[in-house]
């Protein structure tokens, strides 16, 4: 292809494949047709520019290998769709709002060039063959393989069918939506990047979450769930920057083992599905707004605080009030830590909830209720503030002298003792 513009009557057909060389120029798409149909096309070595002008919606059909590089000024109109391989040649300059419509079975190549709007939409397979970069990044049927390469998303990120295989990184930047609502199908790390401004516009499920300092994620409301869907061993979440507003919830066994802390302010943070549920240690900090412990299937789930870890917890619920089962509650495990928290107990037709208490230290504006509440003889919690009804304790759990128990009093044994097995006052 040299120099000039395409115009009616030099359109090439399906048997063509176009090439640009070093020497071709700068080349201007301005075709009415709205479809043209290519074997291949080939800008390996191209320096010049290809400039698609507006006016018209077109693609470019690439049913072979499709090789872009160069600089491609292209409007919103303008897509390829590539029945093969997809390669962005490292000498590529820009490719900003162009759109590749993934079809058929081919290998992805970006070679650290960024932009462009990928769709995995085809009936094969694609695999990424390096890291991608995209602008907008959106699966809609057929496999991805990413393996272990990392995306680098610019713009939004969405689901909405097909089958993903990935182990590396997921990093989301700029002012952008997210929509990843898939339980098989989820990234394996989540990243919002520092400076980053994400909304949820549905459920974003990862293994493993990251927001970093600096960063900012939200979504439309409680069902817009931060989704840790099989969290690995150790640290999958890992909250440094803001999440605003909805939900985080994690489904699994897992822990949080280094010292960074999680802050959900704004958050109702759900833990469900199992034994030993949800473990953080090593003086980390979790502070979210509502905390919800909810069990399956006659199994407990937990949130065990160790090593001095503790937090501000905001209201603490246990059981599920859209489906209240009186075996699927919850347990909180708080050790030798200082702990907020402003209200406790389980939801409406709950069968009680388990609470080991150590020595923690509790500050609350409310009403605990603990029914399964424990200590140990020889570690005493103590709780200031607010009030104590219903609470069933075994060991020793000190009170300030004013505190009003209230609740049932045979719940409560040897609550005026400051030693011993029961309920001790403080001095």
């Amino acid at each position: 292809m040299v120099g000039g513009t395409w115009i009616g009557g030099l359109i090439p057909s399906d048997a063509d494949t176009t090439e640009y060389s070093d020497t071709s120029g700068n080349v201007t798409l301005n075709v009415t047709q709205a479809n043209v149909e290519l074997a291949g096309m080939d800008m390996t070595n191209y320096t010049g520019v290809l400039t698609e002008t507006a006016g018209a919606e077109r693609v470019i059909d690439v049913n072979g290998r499709c090789v872009l590089g160069g600089k491609v000024v292209a409007t919103a109109d303008f897509k390829i769709e590539c029945q093969s391989d997809l390669v962005k040649t490292a000498g590529m300059s820009d490719c900003t709002g162009m759109e590749f419509l993934l079809n058929g079975t081919g290998l992805i190549t970006c070679n650290t060039v960024s932009d462009g709007h990928y769709e995995i939409n085809t009936g094969g397979t694609h695999t990424q063959t390096d890291d991608l970069y995209c602008e907008n990044l959106l699966m809609t049927t057929g496999t991805f393989n990413m393996a272990s390469n990392d995306a680098v998303v610019k713009g939004d990120l969405s689901y909405a069918g097909g089958t993903l295989s990935n182990s590396g990184t997921f990093y989301h930047s700029g002012t952008n939506d997210a929509d990843w609502n898939t339980t098989t199908h989820e990234m394996a790390h989540y990243v919002v990047v520092s400076g980053a401004n994400i909304t949820r516009t549905d459920r974003v499920d990862a293994s493993k979450i990251t927001v970093q300092a600096g960063a900012t994620i939200g979504g439309d409301g409680e069902d817009d769930y931060l989704y840790a869907t099989t969290p690995p061993a150790n640290n999958f979440l890992d909250i440094q920057g803001t999440v605003t507003t909805g939900t985080v919830l994690v489904w699994q066994a897992a822990s949080r083992s280094n010292n960074t802390p999680i802050l959900c302010p704004n958050v109702l943070l759900y833990l469900g599905g199992g034994s030993p549920g949800f473990t953080i240690t090593q003086s980390a900090r979790l502070e979210c707004a509502t905390l919800r412990l909810r069990g399956s299937g006659n199994t407990f789930s937990g949130l065990t605080f160790t090593d001095g870890a503790g937090g501000d917890l905001g209201d603490v619920e246990f059981g599920n009030a859209a489906s209240p089962n009186p075996s699927e509650d919850g347990r909180l495990t708080l050790g030798t830590g200082q702990f907020n928290i402003s209200s406790m107990g389980e939801v409406a037709g709950g069968n009680g909830h388990h609470m080991v208490l150590d020595e923690a230290r509790i500050t609350s504006t409310g009403t605990i209720r603990g029914t399964g509440c424990s200590t140990t003889t020889s570690n005493r919690a103590i709780i200031y503030g607010g009030a104590v009804s219903d609470v069933d304790v075994t060991g020793v759990l000190w009170l300030e002298a004013t505190k009003d128990l209230g609740g049932n009093s045979t719940d409560v044994r040897r609550r005026n003792s400051p030693v011993g097995t029961g309920v001790g006052v403080a001095a």
